[in-house]
């Protein structure tokens, strides 16, 4: 998701639609959301291992990351949809 708002960013600059002074700001939002999303897997993975002492949290979201099971799909496009953004 950032890429694209980084994308279509570009594409304003390019069109004469915005500064690169207001770049600054959005690089500064985009890595802020990337940190609180960092922080909510964290808390979702600290949740997880109280109901489940087998699981290392680091091995559980490196595994649900590159597993992509037709779960974690499923989920990932039904959110996406949900939440996307409103010029896609």
């Amino acid at each position: 998701m950032t890429v694209r708002i980084r994308d279509k960013h570009i594409a304003r600059l390019r069109a004469g639609e915005c500064s690169p002074e207001l770049g600054v700001y959005l690089s500064d939002l985009l890595i802020n959301c990337e940190r609180v999303s960092d922080h909510c897997s964290n808390v979702a993975v600290s949740v997880i291992q109280v109901f489940r002492a087998d699981i290392g949290s680091h091995d559980y979201l490196s595994g649900l990351k590159a597993g992509r099971s037709a779960e974690f799909i499923e989920r990932y496009a039904a959110y996406g949809q949900k939440y996307r953004l409103a010029a896609d």
